[in-house]
């Protein structure tokens, strides 16, 4: 079965990964995948979707946050246009307006039934829903099913 949406956003942390500290203060030295990570991508490609990724980066660009993806080993599953870092957009995932910014992006943007988040936390995806995303909370191994 594939999924209705063409879209799958991905939050990184608690969601893909958890960012291991880097040697200073407010540094990230890499993300390390939690067990399930290369199972769900796999089967969110399997469903037919477009990956991206929508997530708070605080300080840290997308410059910095892309290669820690790639060398995790999986920066290969999502477009590089659908990569959504706060710090590069101006928005958190706490306004509704990253969602719909990423929402925009796809080119789905006015089809509600176009873009899903999958990200552990409630608010978010409570944020992502009034943004016109449908979503689900990790792990996800059937796409099929979305609220």
């Amino acid at each position: 079965m594939t999924i209705a949406a063409k879209v799958i956003f991905f939050d990184i942390g608690a969601t893909l990964a958890t960012v291991i500290p880097g040697d200073t203060p407010g540094s990230i030295k890499g993300f390390a995948l939690l067990d399930w990570t290369l199972a769900m991508l796999d089967a969110a490609l399997r469903s037919g979707a477009r990956l991206g990724i929508i997530s708070n980066t605080g300080d840290f660009p997308g410059s910095m946050i892309t290669p820690l993806l790639d060398e995790a080993g999986i920066k290969g599953f999502f477009e590089p246009d659908l990569l959504i870092y706060s710090k590069d957009v101006g928005h958190t995932k706490d306004t509704p307006t990253i969602f719909r910014l990423a929402a925009a992006r796809t080119g789905c943007a006015d089809d509600e039934h176009a873009c899903l988040f999958v990200g552990e936390d409630g608010a978010e995806r409570q944020t992502a829903a009034t943004a016109g995303l449908r979503s689900l909370a990790p792990p996800v191994f059937d796409f099929s099913e979305a609220s």
